[in-house]
């Protein structure tokens, strides 16, 4: 059965960070280039969580250790894992916790800091198995730039949304505005998967539509035999 493995930054809208955490940049942390996209969520809040909802059967929490980290409790469903430590001499896009083998389908799991030093995120990954044991997975990236996409407004959609450089290829686009929208088209003579991205808000007429090259909530379209 073939297998995916997605990357989520730390800003994307997939993580739910509560309160008490704060953005790492170049602005504030000089050590911020170690990480991936030059930027992190960090927090010294005892009891600051953050959690991600994800469909798959294994995931990876990334950050660093640091000589100010120290511990955290990961929690995966109702399943609570042993401790960690984040205390280390400045080690970058560590992996912090790691599960797999879980049943295919929908999971959340949360990082939570258990003292008042320091925990941080820097990417989450996680995989997911598509299709039957024989099929073989074929993966191509579209950009927003392709133009199989076609954009309801210029003015509605910004080309250089926040941490852009961080997007693949340094590029996507963004909105803010109600029924801002954007269609895909494409053709298909096989069952394939299309990934979008929601801001949580979106439906409510507020918050951000993300556009990047493929971040899933995966849908599987059947096209014509």
């Amino acid at each position: 059965m073939p297998s995916l493995t997605i990357t989520g930054e730390e800003n994307s809208p997939l993580i739910t960070f509560g309160s008490g955490w704060t953005i790492g940049t170049s602005q504030t942390d000089k050590f911020a280039s170690s990480y991936s996209g030059s930027s992190y969520m960090a927090t010294h809040t005892i009891g600051a969580f953050a959690s991600f909802v994800f469909n798959g059967t294994g995931v990876q929490i990334f950050g660093a250790k640091r000589v100010d980290h120290g511990p955290y409790a990961v929690k995966v469903d109702d399943t609570l894992y042993p401790t960690g430590n984040g205390t280390a001499p400045d080690l970058y896009q560590e992996n912090l916790f790691t599960v797999n083998g879980l049943d295919r389908g929908p999971h959340t799991v949360t990082i939570t800091n258990q003292g008042d030093s320091w925990v941080d995120v820097d990417f989450i990954t996680w995989s997911t198995d598509l299709g039957n044991a024989a099929d073989k997975l074929f993966v191509t990236i579209v950009k927003d730039t392709d133009p199989s996409f076609s954009f309801s407004s210029a003015l509605a959609w910004i080309t250089n949304p926040k941490n852009v450089g961080s997007f693949l290829g340094g590029s996507g686009r963004a909105t803010a505005n109600p029924g801002a929208s954007v269609v895909y088209t494409f053709q298909v003579q096989f069952v394939f998967s299309v990934c979008v991205i929601n801001s949580p808000t979106l439906y409510q007429g507020r918050g951000r539509l993300v556009i990047r090259s493929c971040w899933p909530q995966w849908r599987t379209i059947h096209g014509p035999a």
